[in-house]
C-alpha cells in the first residue's frame, strides 16, 4: 500500500479551540486538512492533535463512544472539547504509533483494544501549573502546537539531561523476560523507539502509579532510594513478575541496594560501557562501568540474552537456586 493511501483515524482541533473533528481518511493528513478547510463556511484553521492507522469501523466506534459530545447533529465529525475527549487525545499523543505531524508516516497499526477509548487508563489529565512559576511548565513552546489553543497537549520534546537506554539493551531485556510490560522511568521520545506497552515519565510519576508485570528500568542518575523502594514494594507484593534494571555498577554496591540484590537472581557487567542516546548535545552518558541486574525466574534466559553484551553471572547468596 502506498504511503498516501494508508487508512487513518484523525483528530483535528479547530484553531479557535472550540471543537474537535474526528474522521477517517486514506489521503495524507495535509490533503485531508485542505479538503475540510475548503468546505468550511468560516475562517478557521485546523491543527493535527493526533492520528492513528485505523479503519472506518474504528472511526465509527469512536464516534459512538463520544456521541454525547456531538457539537451539532448535522455535523458528522465535530465534537465538543470536553475533558474526557481531550484527555484521551493527550493519552494518544504519548503512544509510539500515533501521528503527531501531518507529514509523518507511521508504519504501526495498533490492535483496536490497544487504543479504544475505554477506562481511565486511556486518559492523561493536564498537570496543574504552579501559580508562582513565571513561565508555565506544561505548555509547548516548540512544535506544531506551539502558540495555539492546543499547546498544553503532551509533546515529546527532549529535556536537558535525558539519556535513553540503547535499543539493543532493551531488546535483550525483552528477550530475557519474554516481553516487557512497563518502563517506569521513560520519555515519550524514548518509547517511540522502545515501544513498551505502558510507561511513566516526568508528568506521570512512577512513584504514584502501580508497577506490574515485566519491568525494564533505567532510573534517572542520582537518587536511587525511591526506585529501590518501589522495586521492593511491588516485588514483595508479587505485582512485578520480572525486572531488568540498568545502572552504574556502583549503584548496586550501595547500602540502599542490598534488599534488591538479595532478591536478584542474575547480573551482567556490560562491556563496553553502553552509549546512551537522546541528549540534546549528543552526549552518551558517564563512562562508568554499567550493569544490569535481573529479578525473576528466567535467570538462564537472562544470561543467554545478555551473553553478547558482557559477563553474566549469579550474585552469591546461600539460598541461590537460579
Amino acid at each position: 500500500m502506498s504511503e498516501d493511501k494508508i487508512p487513518k483515524v484523525y483528530f483535528f482541533g479547530m484553531s479557535d479551540g472550540l471543537a474537535i473533528k474526528i474522521g477517517f481518511t486514506t489521503d495524507p493528513l495535509s490533503v485531508r486538512k485542505k479538503s475540510i478547510l475548503h468546505g468550511q463556511m468560516t475562517k478557521v484553521d485546523l491543527h493535527l492533535l493526533a492520528a492513528v492507522n485505523g479503519t472506518r469501523t474504528h472511526e465509527k466506534e469512536i464516534h459512538n463512544f463520544f456521541l454525547h459530545l456531538k457539537d451539532d447533529v448535522n455535523s458528522t465529525e465535530q465534537f465538543k472539547v470536553a475533558p474526557e475527549l481531550i484527555e484521551y487525545i493527550n493519552w494518544l499523543r504519548q503512544q509510539w504509533w500515533t501521528y503527531l505531524a501531518e507529514e509523518e508516516v507511521v508504519d504501526e497499526k495498533p490492535a483496536w483494544p490497544q487504543w479504544m477509548p475505554t477506562g481511565c487508563d486511556r486518559r492523561v489529565p493536564f498537570m496543574e501549573e504552579d501559580p508562582y512559576d513565571l513561565i508555565p511548565r506544561h505548555v509547548s513552546y516548540h512544535g506544531p502546537l506551539a502558540g495555539t489553543h492546543w499547546n498544553r497537549l503532551s509533546t515529546p520534546t527532549k529535556s536537558g539531561d535525558d539519556f535513553y537506554t540503547p535499543k539493543e539493551i532493551v531488546d535483550a531485556a525483552r528477550n530475557a523476560m519474554g516481553g516487557i510490560d512497563l518502563d517506569p522511568a521513560s520519555h515519550w521520545q524514548a518509547n517511540r523507539v522502545h515501544k513498551i506497552p505502558k510507561y511513566y515519565h516526568l508528568s506521570r510519576s512512577a512513584h504514584d502509579n502501580p508497577w506490574f508485570g515485566r519491568v525494564s528500568l533505567n532510573p534517572p542518575y542520582g537518587n536511587n532510594a525511591p526506585w529501590f523502594e518501589c522495586i521492593k514494594k511491588y516485588w514483595d507484593a508479587k505485582e512485578v513478575e520480572q525486572l531488568c534494571m540498568i545502572s552504574p555498577v556502583w549503584v548496586f554496591n550501595t547500602q540502599q541496594a542490598i534488599p534488591i540484590m538479595d532478591r536478584s537472581s542474575a547480573m551482567v557487567i556490560l562491556t563496553p560501557t553502553p552509549e546512551f542516546w537522546g541528549h540534546p548535545n549528543g552526549r552518551t552518558g558517564v563512562n562508568h562501568p554499567h550493569a544490569v541486574i535481573y529479578l525473576g525466574h528466567r535467570a538462564k534466559e537472562f544470561r543467554d540474552a545478555f551473553r553478547d553484551y558482557g559477563m553474566p553471572f549469579r550474585p552469591f547468596k546461600e539460598d541461590n537456586t537460579a
